[in-house]
């Protein structure tokens, strides 16, 4: 049996009175004749003088009423907590045997800022406190109250489940929060109330959006920290944490090191992004590295994303993390409608614009309406990979199931294994003489744009036009105000943005990513997809979505059109499973760099070798654990085999057991030791998220 308190303090408002129907409503639609709710009248006075009542579902139920909640909610002044009432009662002491009395599994509060306070008060003493804030209201629930009230019940079941079955008995204030209108991200926040909370953004251009959220509930106890401060206003940062004048501090991953003397909670947006794995020494990945940084503090770690990376949602599955999914948006509405556009077809009959005829119609009605469209250029792990115009047909590894990436000297080399094969003059497939590289940049879009549309009004934001310190905020807030009628942008622009005006979002080559020469190209295909397509439709006006693609088929694409997460994994998966990659298998990647490119080849090639025929130096566990057999792909050179006169190659070691390729870690470095190769730098990289 579950024995859960309840009571709202800070006043009657429409947003406290839905949370609290959904608090209960949830509980008894998990949990049943299982559990029992016990009201506490006008607030912490109920607590204090033991007044309360047993609730039942009924109470719970019926049409929503604009304020009034069925418990009431006088205030109570923090700072009053820890005087005596005329009488001398210890309001504190009070409160805590009345909680021991009922013998309460937890205590759920609805309220602002100082219910907060109390609420971090009665943590500190022991209690099991759920707190959710005041700053739930109507401009994030909207008009439809059915909407928010089921919105309600979601996020009080997840928290009552999650504060149960995962941290009960950890004494610290959990706080669920809905943030803006933001899709699917329902965060925990331990921060202010149960210690100091990081939030973890993948991109910088987020910092503007993300901080002014912040901004508005906590004031200035948020601040932020990235690479365009200077070394001197990070140090400032890292004082201000250390002296408690900061509780929410959010950035990169570099955040993860704000030295908080009392951290709470570990965020992390968008989990699934790359930019989260290091790709200078150490090449640490934020995601376990936030989970030791918790396990330090003893705080928590939320993984939030809409498109989970596989290794998060592999993990789940296992049971190493508790699973909640949102499956609304939270400020109502449809998902976009998505067109696929077959760009076969499309020079089957003549056009040979990077626009699709689709597209261009949905552009036209746009600028006609006054509203706002995004054309997102897919490049992301764009290798110069070849495919033909007419069938579609991608030139690909037979060894490794990716594509052949095009080198100087009409060369196809695949970056795993080394396998080289000239540049075919005709499509093997059809015939066809269409058969070069896709190559596409931002500044080409935006000139073909302005010869289609003379007149219209863009913004560009890529690499080449966020160089400086303010650019990528004054970029996002001119579209935000209506300066531009279309952004056009890399990855950088689907990220999480709201526009409220953008009903259209056309993608023009999904294809660059999909046929990289990398293992994860339809995760990032889809990832990337799914989020572009999500852009469209965030306001009140309906959305619609292009995808241009040469391999409408694909279930890359065909998951994305149809935002199906699930139906994506279990392909791909089977997919890692098949080809013994991670989340399923875990792979090393040995990176070797130098001035001489016959040296650094035939190192590569050494080392290589003492992984395939000395598997002897293997010990205990791992030496059984190898009968797994170990696979090596390479060596080879690295995507781009040359940088500053640097020359680069690569092998991968594959096995199903982590310690035996730290094992063989272990053994190649004492080798290089023995051998002394000191005019060459050699790097280890576990798991890699991206061909070097």
């Amino acid at each position: 049996m579950k024995r859960v308190g309840i009571l709202t303090s800070g006043g009657d408002c429409q947003a406290l009175n839905a949370t609290m129907r959904g608090v209960g409503k949830g509980l008894y639609n998990e949990l049943g004749s299982d559990v029992e709710i016990y009201g506490f009248e006008e607030g912490y006075k109920g607590l204090i003088y033991n007044e309360y009542r047993l609730l039942t579902a009924r109470d719970f139920s019926g049409i929503l009423t604009r304020g009034g909640t069925i418990l009431g909610s006088s205030r109570q002044s923090f700072k009053n907590m820890r005087i005596p009432d005329e009488n001398g009662l210890d309001k504190v002491a009070a409160m805590k045997q009345n909680y021991r009395r009922l013998d309460l599994d937890c205590l759920v509060i609805l309220g602002g800022n100082g219910t907060q306070k109390t609420a971090n008060l009665l943590c500190e003493e022991g209690l099991n406190i759920i707190h959710l804030p005041k700053t739930i209201d109507n401009d994030i629930w909207g008009t439809d109250m059915t909407f928010g009230f089921q919105s309600a019940v979601d996020i009080a079941t997840n928290c009552i489940d999650c504060i149960h079955t995962t941290a009960a008995s950890h004494g610290r204030v959990f706080i669920v929060e809905v943030m803006g209108h933001k899709v699917g991200w329902l965060t925990l926040h331990a921060g202010i109330a149960g210690g100091a909370d990081i939030v973890l953004i993948p991109e910088i251009a987020l910092t503007y959006q993300t901080l002014l959220r912040f901004y508005q509930r906590f004031g200035d106890r948020v601040s932020v920290m990235n690479s365009t401060l200077s070394p001197g206003e990070k140090y400032d940062q890292c004082e201000r944490a250390k002296a408690g004048e900061i509780d929410v501090i959010i950035g990169p991953r570099s955040a993860l090191f704000t030295p908080f003397p009392n951290l709470g909670l570990i965020v992390m947006d968008e989990e699934q992004e790359n930019s989260y794995k290091s790709e200078s020494t150490p090449k640490y990945h934020a995601r376990e590295t936030a989970m030791e940084v918790a396990k330090l503090y003893g705080a928590s770690v939320v993984l939030g994303s809409a498109t989970p990376s596989l290794e998060a949602y592999y993990r789940a599955g296992k049971g190493e993390y508790r699973l909640f999914h949102l499956t609304k948006r939270l400020t109502g509405g449809e998902l976009p409608t998505v067109h696929t556009v077959d760009l076969r077809q499309e020079l089957k009959e003549g056009n040979r614009s990077i626009f699709s005829r689709k597209l261009q119609e949905l552009m036209t009605d746009r600028l006609s309406r006054g509203q706002q469209t995004i054309l997102f250029l897919n490049r992301r792990g764009y290798a110069g990979f070849v495919s033909c115009r007419a069938c579609g047909e991608v030139m690909k590894c037979p060894h490794c199931d990716v594509s052949l990436s095009e080198h100087k000297g009409g060369r196809l080399i695949c970056h795993y294994c080394g396998y080289t094969q000239p540049l075919p003059k005709l499509c093997p497939k059809c015939g066809s003489k269409y058969i070069l590289g896709f190559k596409a940049g931002t500044q080409q879009i935006e000139d073909k744009l302005k010869e289609l549309y003379p007149g219209v009004r863009t913004l560009r934001m890529d690499a080449d036009t966020t160089r400086t310190k303010d650019s990528y905020e004054k970029i996002l807030s001119s579209f935000a105000n209506g300066e531009a009628d279309v952004l056009i942008g890399t990855q950088m622009i689907v990220k999480g943005h709201d526009f409220p005006k953008v009903t259209l979002v056309g993608i023009l080559a999904a294809d660059l990513s999909l046929n990289a020469s990398d293992y994860r190209a339809g995760e990032r295909t889809f990832q990337l997809l799914t989020q572009a397509v999500g852009r469209a439709g965030r306001g009140v006006l309906p959305g619609e979505a292009v995808i241009q693609t040469y391999q409408p088929d694909h279930y890359a694409i065909t998951c994305a059109a149809a935002q199906d997460y699930e139906s994506f994994y279990q392909e791909e998966i089977l997919y890692r499973e098949l080809s013994g990659y991670p989340p399923v298998a875990h792979m090393l990647a040995v990176q070797i760099y130098g001035k001489e490119e016959e040296n650094v080849k035939q190192l590569a090639l050494r080392l290589t070798d003492v992984v395939k025929s000395n598997m002897d130096f293997l010990s205990g566990k791992q030496k059984e654990q190898s009968n797994k057999k170990i696979q090596v792909l390479g060596p080879a050179p690295a995507n781009i085999s040359k940088i500053n006169d640097i020359y680069r190659y690569v092998f991968y070691v594959k096995h199903a057991e982590y310690d035996v390729l730290v094992e063989v870690k272990d053994r190649l470095e004492e080798t290089l030791r023995q051998w002394q190769s000191r005019q060459m730098s050699i790097q280890f990289d576990f798991d890699p998220v991206s061909v070097l």
